[in-house]
């Protein structure tokens, strides 16, 4: 069970990597916490629904170890990736935090579909459990880190590097063996 919750750790840290920059952003323009803290729990909920249903459906229909598939895809996608400068920052409300969370959680998807085939119910409990632990977390982080200038810089020029790693990483790893 320590290896499942130190992969949930891992993996969570690596899908939303993003989302402690967007909800810094989001902290940055907005003093209302409750209201990002409930939006991105609210996102987070449809994101692990979404992954859960689609793993438990694909465990029916193909071999488990493919979905490795997904995640490599994604790791070799993240390293081409080109930066947008001109997003802009959504009103902030819970809707749209949660909104704004769900359309940037594809990589969280693909990540956490094969993730969750693979466990019993136990390890689901447990991964689902960290998942919402580490997203309470993530919001104070940000909260913390939207006044300090260095870790802003840091943060962006390492997810360039350690996204794909580990989503390509995740695909090995399900691909070989499961």
């Amino acid at each position: 069970m320590f290896s499942v919750f130190l992969s949930s750790i891992i993996l969570f840290c690596a899908t939303n990597i993003d989302d402690l920059i967007v909800l810094g952003m989001l902290y940055a323009v907005s003093g209302s916490k409750k209201r990002i803290l409930t939006g991105q729990l609210a996102g987070m909920a449809v994101l692990i629904a979404v992954s859960f249903f689609l793993s438990d459906f694909l465990q029916h229909v193909m071999e488990i170890r493919f979905l490795g598939v997904v995640p490599i895809v994604l790791g070799i996608c993240f390293l081409f990736k080109k930066e947008n400068a001109d997003e802009k920052t959504p009103s902030v409300s819970c809707f749209s935090v949660a909104v704004l969370t769900v359309s940037n959680g594809a990589d969280n998807i693909g990540a956490y579909t094969p993730f969750f085939a693979v466990q019993d119910g136990k390890q689901l409990f447990l991964s689902i459990t960290t998942f919402f632990i580490l997203t309470i977390v993530w919001c104070y982080a940000a909260a913390f880190a939207v006044n300090v200038e260095i870790f802003r810089l840091k943060t962006a020029k390492a997810k360039k590097i350690i996204i794909p790693a580990v989503f390509i990483g995740l695909g090995t790893v399900v691909l070989f063996l499961n």
